[in-house]
């Protein structure tokens, strides 16, 4: 699935979860759930190089470009200034390596992002979720499109943390923490549905690929536009029914 229909049906499901809670939900924490299941319905691509998600953390393609283009120069203009002594070396090293970090905007955030998770977790022996999400931020620019964050292994990992980290959390907090779930595992499922699927992270061979939708295509478009209008349906009758407007 692409954007569209992958967010379109993580909305609507995550509007659906709103339906198998206990007790009817407050306004802000609907807002959680399906706020959390939109971005986590696109969250998985961030193993992608010009996903959604991962271009929400670079530049656009043109000034990436320009940026890989203006590295080099700077830097060999840099080393052949320290070779001849001149003061101004440091500038054009200093430059060419922005230049280099823009062009590689992507993978640095990921990195100094899961190293940050890394360093929190082992100095403040925080939950066990912040070195998974830690670790897989790391691990992410060397990452296959569709490989260990696409597993149904990691998506277990990552609800089974979620659901501990957030039992003992506030109601917006926990609302999250579904929405994420929710939005998460419906990517999955979305990208079954294709020709490429899914695969096991322990037995790569094991592939759930039902070949139904095209990418892009008119079957995704048509599921999209449902999902939206099931979405809006849902979200009234839910806020109508449960005074949840009024609270």
């Amino acid at each position: 699935m692409n954007k569209a229909g992958h967010v379109s049906f993580g909305v609507a499901m995550g509007t659906a979860g709103l339906y198998v809670m206990p007790a009817p939900l407050h306004a802000w924490e609907v807002v959680a759930v399906i706020g959390g299941s939109a971005l986590a319905s696109l969250l998985p691509d961030l193993d992608h190089k010009t996903s959604t998600a991962s271009n929400w953390i670079q530049l656009p393609h043109a000034y990436r470009k320009m940026a890989k283009g203006a590295s080099l120069p700077l830097l060999v203009g840099a080393l052949l200034a320290w070779w001849m002594g001149e003061p101004v070396a440091m500038v054009l090293a200093g430059a060419g390596a922005l230049a280099f970090g823009l062009s590689r905007l992507r993978s640095v955030i990921l990195l100094v992002l899961g190293m940050t998770s890394l360093f929190v977790f082992a100095q403040l022996h925080t939950h066990w979720l912040l070195a998974v999400i830690g670790g897989a931020l790391v691990v992410m620019p060397a990452l296959k499109h569709r490989g260990m964050i696409h597993s149904p292994e990691f998506a277990l990992l990552l609800s089974a943390g979620l659901h501990l980290f957030t039992r003992e959390q506030g109601p917006i907090l926990q609302a999250v923490a579904l929405g994420l779930v929710i939005g998460w595992w419906t990517h999955l499922i979305g990208d079954a549905f294709g020709k490429e699927g899914i695969s096991l992270l322990i037995w790569p061979k094991a592939k759930l690929a039902l070949r139904m939708v095209e990418n892009g295509g008119r079957v995704e478009w048509l599921i999209a536009k449902a999902c939206s209008a099931v979405s809006v349906v849902l979200i009234v009758h839910y806020l109508v029914q449960n005074g949840t407007i009024l609270q």
